[in-house]
C-alpha cells in the first residue's frame, strides 16, 4: 500500500482473493478493513514519523462510510500507522462489488477531495489492484524438508475439516501447494486465481490425508507434540502414469524412521491405485508435485 502525493494505491496479490471474499463477507454494511505488508518500495512508512517524500508506506486501511466528505468521494486520514478512508456508502458498496469480482478499482474525484493528511488536493485517487506476488518474497517453508514454497501455489484447506483425532492427539489437514515438476520451471500450471483446488484433485488428497491420519494418530504423539507445542507435518507426494513416489516430515525433518513403515502401508497403495484409476488428474495438473501440510 502507497500513499503518494495525490493518490492512494494499494495493491492485491491474486493468490488471496479467497481471503478477500472473506474479508468482504465477514465485514458490516459501512465499514471495510485489512492490513497490509511492508512496502519495499516505498521511500518511508507510517511508523511515528514521517518526511516530505513522495511515496509512504502504511499497514493497514479502514474503508468507513461517513457524510462528512466535504462534497468529495473520499477523504482519508492517517490513524497511527495506517489510514482511515471516509466515503459516501454508494462508493463503499462499489468497493465491495468489485472486490467480490476480482476487478481492479480507481476512485478519482474533480473536485477538491481530502488526501492523507487532511489536506485538500485537486484531483486526488485511490487505486486498488490485483497483481501477482514476487514469488522471491514468500518466506513459506515444507515441512517436510524446509524446501522454500514462494514457487508454489497454495490452498488454504482448514475450513474442509479434514481432520482426525484420538484422546491426545488431533491431525487436521491444513494447506495444499501445487508445486512445479523441475526445479528450473518459475511456477506451476495451474491457474493461480482459483480459490479451491482442482475437485479430482481434492477427492485423492483427502483421501490420503484421512487415511494417514488415521494410522498415525494413536502412534505418533511422542513425534507430533513437544513442549505442549504441535509441530508441522508434511508430505510431498508426485505421481503420474510412470511415477509414484514420496516424502514426508516434520518440521523440516525427515519423519523418523519408527514411522516410516506405517507412512509406506499408507501411501504407497493409494498414490500406486490413482495412477490405475480415474482419480488420477486431469493433464493440466497431473504433470505437478505436491505438498500436503
Amino acid at each position: 500500500m502507497l500513499l503518494e502525493n495525490d493518490r492512494i494505491v494499494i495493491s492485491i496479490p491474486n493468490d488471496q482473493f479467497c481471503t478477500m471474499q472473506k474479508i468482504i463477507e465477514s465485514s458490516n454494511e459501512h465499514v471495510l478493513a485489512f492490513a497490509a505488508s511492508f512496502c519495499k518500495i516505498a521511500d518511508l512508512h507510517l511508523v511515528c514519523m514521517q518526511s516530505q517524500e513522495n511515496a509512504t508506506g502504511c499497514t493497514f486501511v479502514v474503508f468507513n462510510v461517513s457524510s462528512k466528505t466535504g462534497g468529495a468521494n473520499f477523504r482519508t486520514s492517517i490513524v497511527e500507522d495506517g489510514i482511515m478512508v471516509q466515503m459516501k456508502q454508494e462508493v463503499l458498496t462499489n468497493v465491495k462489488e468489485k472486490l467480490m469480482k476480482h476487478e481492479n478499482i480507481e476512485i478519482k474525484d474533480e473536485a477538491t477531495s481530502y488526501l492523507v493528511g487532511c489536506i485538500p488536493s485537486s484531483g486526488a485517487s485511490i487505486e486498488i489492484r490485483w497483481e501477482n506476488v514476487r514469488k522471491s518474497d514468500l518466506k513459506i517453508y515444507s515441512s517436510v524438508d524446509g524446501r522454500w514454497l514462494g514457487d508454489s501455489i497454495r490452498f488454504r484447506l482448514s475450513g474442509r475439516n479434514v481432520e482426525v483425532s484420538s484422546k491426545t492427539l488431533l491431525i487436521r489437514l491444513v494447506s495444499l501447494y501445487i508445486l512445479p515438476q523441475d526445479e528450473d520451471e518459475s511456477s506451476p500450471s495451474c491457474d493461480p486465481t482459483l480459490n479451491d483446488p482442482p475437485d479430482d484433485l481434492y477427492v485423492l488428497i483427502k483421501k490420503i490425508s484421512t487415511s494417514l491420519a488415521a494410522a498415525l494418530v494413536n502412534k505418533a504423539d511422542g513425534y507430533f507434540v513437544k513442549n505442549n507445542q504441535a509441530k508441522n507435518v508434511g508430505v510431498r507426494f508426485a505421481y503420474g502414469f510412470d511415477t509414484v513416489e514420496y516424502s514426508a516430515g516434520i518440521d523440516g525433518c525427515e519423519i523418523p524412521e519408527a514411522l516410516l513403515s506405517i507412512t509406506d502401508d499408507c501411501l504407497i497403495p493409494i498414490l500406486s491405485d490413482s495412477v490405475r484409476t480415474t482419480e488420477l488428474p486431469d493433464a493440466s495438473v497431473a504433470r505437478n508435485r505436491f505438498c500436503a501440510n
